[in-house]
């Protein structure tokens, strides 16, 4: 009883009740690959109860179970599944009448197949996240805009991944301005022509303005890396919040997707994903308003131990391997290295040697 319960637990178990090849999880309770894993209790002299209890593997309802004696005891787990460990340092605690002091030892953890070993996990879904940016540096260089004023002097263009939905977005905008008249006539103007609306006595007549105005709204543009004006925008939350972007006063023209199908569309690319870094550049509106840029970059981590990642190679299209540092710029560190750009293999290995490669661009 002098002892904490972690001195107590370091008598009875050493560092780790478990010794063996160890797996990264996200999980609450540590990972084991079975067949290279053993559970070890310690030898402890007299001055100590010895423990006694049950090993579990709650998967399968199969159990070990550990006798009470001071000497050291060790054994393989093979079998996969979820285990929990139960140790007593009282024979008579679950009995009718327990009598002295009982210490309990309660141990959680996986056993995975031996051999299953997944190899480094952790930076291939960082960086698919990453690449899924959903930000117009991220797009396609080419789109198809549809351009109107801000309540201020910046513009927002509407970008459209084909020239068709462009139009299609334009025209039907056009049609909603069209004023029919009490003689059957209709009034109607582009809507980025300051003029009276013109009087069209014919539907025919004013299908083929409208067509010709929608056509007229319809760009081809370009997200320009090199241009922080053609890849500036607004942020998801000032997106989400305002009902009607044209009500926004905006003193810098922005870009922004037409559309959630739109942005899959100009998002698309090789299904590889970037290892460069991300630039952005935020306009925020309101007549102080101004544009927030830089550039966020891609860093591949290493966890403590190195159970999912301990090293990274980033291996270029004739074979020339680059050994990567973590926690700085992939971008900075292959540009300076001379790597040319393209498809690459990044390799990860965790400490035991297992292996993950997975391609990207750079």
């Amino acid at each position: 009883n002098k002892l904490s319960a972690t001195e107590l637990y370091t008598v009875y178990f050493g560092e780790s009740f478990l010794v063996g090849k160890r797996i990264f999880s996200k999980g609450e309770y540590p990972v084991f690959e079975g067949g290279l894993t053993e559970y070890c209790l310690q030898s402890v002299s007299s001055e100590y109860p010895a423990v006694f209890g049950v090993i579990e593997n709650i998967t399968t309802g199969t159990k070990i179970e550990i006798e009470q004696n001071q000497a050291l005891r060790t054994g393989e787990i093979n079998a996969p599944g979820e285990y929990i460990a139960r140790f007593f340092t009282n024979a008579t605690f679950a009995t009718e009448f327990p009598a002295g002091d009982n210490h309990t030892f309660t141990i959680r953890f996986s056993i995975i197949e031996n051999g299953s070993a997944p190899g480094p996990q952790v930076n291939k879904d960082s960086l698919t996240a990453y690449s899924k940016f959903q930000n117009p540096v991220n797009a396609r260089s080419v789109y198809y805009g549809v351009t109107y004023q801000s309540a201020t002097k910046g513009f927002i263009t509407l970008a459209f991944a084909t020239e068709k939905s462009a139009y299609q977005y334009a025209y039907n905008y056009e049609k909603g301005m069209v004023e029919i008249q009490p003689d059957g006539g209709f009034r109607y103007s582009g809507t980025l022509v300051v003029s009276q609306k013109v009087k069209y006595e014919s539907s025919w007549d004013l299908t083929d303005a409208v067509h010709y105005f929608a056509q007229s709204a319809v760009q081809k543009l370009y997200f320009d890396l090199s241009d922080e004006f053609t890849y500036t925008t607004l942020s998801d939350e000032i997106i989400s919040q305002t009902e009607n972007l044209r009500t926004l006063e905006l003193n810098n023209s922005v870009v922004v997707f037409a559309n959630e199908h739109e942005a899959a569309e100009l998002l698309k690319n090789s299904g590889l994903p970037l290892l460069n870094s991300k630039r952005y550049a935020y306009a925020t509106p309101g007549t102080e308003g101004t544009v927030v840029s830089g550039e966020e970059a891609f860093e591949f981590v290493k966890d403590k131990n190195g159970y999912d990642s301990d090293t990274v190679v980033i291996i270029d299209k004739d074979g020339n391997r680059y050994s990567i540092i973590y926690n700085q710029s992939v971008e900075e560190q292959l540009i300076a290295a001379g790597c040319p750009t393209g498809i690459v293999t990044v390799e990860e290995k965790t400490v035991y040697g297992d292996m993950t490669q997975y391609q990207a661009i750079f």
